[in-house]
């Protein structure tokens, strides 16, 4: 007598009974689906999990190691300057609620690394004050930063592992940026991130490029977020959305190491990515960064910008700047118009041209093509420790901060990044 198992009998049924669904499906779409890849080319999140698994610290140049030094750090002030932040304190307690082994940034404690990625994540992101990417829309690359801090404590990798991870969560969110239009479908930036995440994560884990494709197969299928998030009133949630993807991808990748499988192919496949949410796309895996292949962090940029008081912090955004007569006075005063000529400039320039008209009818004029921070006029350490001294603010003495900066600035020799994260506790 053969035995089968409840799971195979309906596996070996569910072809004619759910033909009638799968028909109604194919029926209600609107446009062909795009071809399968050719047998000589193997599905995108095969591809991308290929890539993931080979990639290796050592590929890193000492300036791709710096500017994921400089990113790493510049993220965490963000996320130091958001920590009192009313939605920032809600996603904070709701993780901790649950014990694990990743720490929850600004305190001592610790919970599981998806709910730290998801915490860590929200504090980082909600000012809007972190790094930005420019493809075919906009994006912030260290809403990945988290997650990859979260999952390399839980996992006790080493600095150089972690390092290289958020080199490739990098890699992978603005490639696809590059390559997949969602937004003008009214789909949310943050989608995007579950790949990266998810194969960041996984590669933290060490896991094969079969569960790393499943770890992108689960992120993606059932986390497709809305741009509802960023249209018409704004809520908490356009500051925690690129965090709940985080969230997600690392479960993801923890689901596909116990050995859950994801839906395949997930990008080509008839109900897949590029059918429902993207549009076909060609993603040439083989062109991303890698030895001797430029790294897309490079042209990531910093904000760093002046404005009333001259200089951006936490500070600028208190309530009672809102309010402040000399503000809402000099705000009646500027006009702001699109210049065509300015419009037209290539190369990556973002130009931007500030004309004061003085009382006596003198005009003032002066143009930038990349403001500091730019991808093209890259800040220096002076500058990143000065804008993440502003984040900070008064929450630690200078001579904590001093010494938080220094362990930083050396996170490629550290040996216990436990320890280094745990650096980062506020006064209670």
């Amino acid at each position: 007598m053969i035995k089968l198992t409840r799971r195979r009998l309906l596996h070996l049924t569910a072809g004619p009974v759910a033909l009638p669904i799968t028909s109604r499906i194919a029926m209600a779409q609107d446009n062909p689906s795009p071809p399968l890849p050719a047998a000589r080319e193997r599905p995108l999140a095969e591809r991308l999990a290929a890539y993931a698994q080979a990639l290796r610290y050592d590929d890193l140049d000492a300036a791709t190691v710096e500017r994921v030094k400089v990113h790493v750090i510049d993220t965490i002030g963000c996320g130091i300057g958001a920590f009192e932040e009313r939605a920032v304190g809600i996603c904070r307690e709701v993780a901790l609620a649950v014990p694990g082994t990743a720490a929850v940034i600004g305190t001592r404690r610790r919970t599981t690394p998806d709910l730290a990625a998801f915490a860590n994540g929200a504090a980082f992101r909600f000012l809007d004050f972190n790094d930005t990417y420019v493809g075919r829309f906009a994006v912030h690359p260290s809403d990945t930063i988290a997650a990859c801090l979260a999952v390399a404590e839980a996992e006790r990798a080493s600095a150089q592992d972690l390092i290289a991870a958020i080199a490739l969560a990098y890699e992978v969110n603005c490639r696809l940026v590059d390559s997949l239009d969602i937004a003008t479908r009214g789909w949310d930036p943050p989608v995007l991130g579950l790949p990266a995440v998810a194969l960041a994560a996984g590669k933290l884990m060490k896991l094969d490029p079969e569960r790393l494709t499943h770890a992108v197969s689960l992120a993606i299928n059932d986390h497709i977020p809305m741009a509802q998030t960023r249209v018409q009133t704004l809520s908490d949630w356009k500051g925690l959305a690129a965090a709940e993807a985080a969230r997600n991808a690392v479960f993801a990748a923890l689901l596909a190491r116990g050995g859950v499988t994801g839906p395949s192919p997930i990008f080509e496949g008839r109900s897949g990515f590029f059918k429902q949410v993207s549009g076909p796309a060609n993603v040439d895996v083989d062109s991303f960064g890698r030895r001797g292949v430029p790294f897309r962090i490079h042209e990531c940029s910093l904000k760093a910008y002046p404005v009333f008081d001259g200089d951006v912090t936490n500070e600028s955004f208190a309530p009672h700047m809102y309010r402040d007569p000399r503000i809402l006075a000099f705000m009646q005063k500027i006009k702001v118009s699109e210049d065509p000529i300015l419009t037209a400039k290539v190369g990556g320039a973002v130009p931007t041209r500030v004309t004061a008209i003085l009382l006596d009818g003198q005009r003032i004029s002066r143009e930038l093509d990349h403001a500091p921070g730019f991808a093209a006029r890259p800040m220096n350490r002076d500058e990143v420790e000065r804008k993440f001294r502003g984040n900070v603010g008064k929450r630690w003495e200078k001579d904590r901060t001093d010494r938080i900066l220094q362990k930083l600035w050396a996170l490629d020799r550290t040996d216990d990044v436990p320890s280094l994260l745990g650096e980062l506790a506020l006064p209670t």
